[in-house]
């Protein structure tokens, strides 16, 4: 998992951590969690599931998920 990377892109793409819950539907509690480091090793499906909102998995990216411009 790499925070510094998740919180690039996330500047890059102009998103909040609860835009990024809303994408990648995980819970915005977690999220959190994950970005404060009080989770310090999430599921390996949390993890995916926030890479393909951001982007940064080949399977999908954020710009093949309707409503985003």
């Amino acid at each position: 998992m790499e925070l510094l990377r998740y919180k690039e892109r996330m500047k890059e793409l102009k998103i909040t951590q609860i835009d990024l819950a809303n994408l990648s539907g995980i819970p915005i509690q977690t999220i959190r969690k994950i970005f404060a480091g009080i989770t310090v090793s999430p599921r390996l499906d949390t993890i995916q599931a926030i890479e393909r909102a951001l982007g940064l998995d080949e399977k999908k990216s954020i710009y093949d998920i309707p409503g985003i411009e």
